[in-house]
C-alpha cells in the first residue's frame, strides 16, 4: 500500500522510484583522468589550429647577405 508520496506502508520508500540528482552531485563523480583527457582532445584541437613557430620556412645560408 501506497501513499501520495510513494512511500511504502512499512516506511521505506520504492525501489523503482528515481533518487534525484543535483548537477553539483554529478559533477563529483567525474573522475580527473577523464578531465585530462578532454583536456588533451582540446588542446590537440587547438594545435591544429595555430601553425608551430618551427614550421615556418628559413631562409638558407646561401641567399644572405651581408
Amino acid at each position: 500500500m501506497e501513499n501520495e508520496e510513494g512511500l511504502q506502508a512499512d516506511g521505506e520508500s520504492d525501489p523503482k522510484a528515481p533518487i534525484p540528482v543535483s548537477e553539483v552531485d554529478a559533477w563529483e563523480n567525474i573522475r580527473d583522468d577523464d578531465i585530462m583527457q578532454q583536456q588533451s582532445a582540446i588542446r590537440a584541437e587547438e594545435a591544429e589550429k595555430v601553425p608551430f613557430i618551427g614550421d615556418k620556412a628559413r631562409p638558407s645560408h646561401d641567399t644572405l647577405k651581408f
